[in-house]
């Protein structure tokens, strides 16, 4: 009897948990430009905005998007640290490990050839579950580059009350077709091998 139900237990709690993960996934051209809270109490719930980078999606070339490692919530910064002009074009939303009535933000990390983030003009916005501040939005020239959160627990049970969430808004660019860094690039190796020969 004990086994039969540690394991009805192990699938409700599984099948909660599988049941709770979401994937909010912009269309190619577009940005996560607002994050937000869907209770003022409680430390899970969220819900996420997209937004075109600009005007015409089509504009944006060569996209490519790749999931991010899950936030460990000591603080650090989680995102799109690995490629410099990557931005968030999506997230997914897990519950956290260690309490699963909390829900973490895995980032889905975009590139393209002619989008340039502007790393060195960047801000960090705050948002905790208490309720102090429901919604983390961006400026239309920026995107959020990173996601970083930290867990407050109860001493007691050790259950976590607040989750602090922070996020690194850069502005950015459209390089001009003409004259992307990969053109560029292009035309001074030929003008380099024609000197050569």
């Amino acid at each position: 009897m004990n086994l039969f139900y540690s394991l009805l237990v192990l699938l409700t709690c599984s099948r909660t948990a599988a049941y709770r993960i979401q994937l909010v996934k912009c269309n190619p051209g577009y940005r996560i430009a607002a994050i937000s809270k869907l209770s003022p109490k409680g430390a899970y719930g969220y819900a996420a905005e997209c937004k075109p980078l600009v005007d015409d999606p089509s504009r944006i070339k060569d996209i490519t998007c790749t999931f991010g490692s899950t936030p460990s919530c000591d603080g650090s910064l989680a995102g799109c640290k690995d490629h410099p002009d990557a931005w968030l074009g999506g997230v997914k939303i897990v519950p956290y490990e260690l309490d699963t009535s909390v829900d973490l933000l895995v980032p889905l990390c975009c590139n393209a050839t002619n989008v340039l983030v502007l790393g060195d003009k960047c801000r960090h916005l705050r948002m905790t579950s208490q309720g102090r501040q429901l919604s983390l939005e961006t400026e239309e020239d920026e995107v959020i580059q990173g996601l970083s959160c930290r867990v407050s627990r109860t001493e007691g049970a050790g259950r976590v009350y607040d989750v602090m969430l922070k996020m690194r808004a850069c502005r950015f660019e459209l390089e001009k077709e003409c004259c992307n860094k990969y053109m560029i690039g292009y035309f001074l190796h030929n003008f380099v091998k024609s000197k050569g020969s």
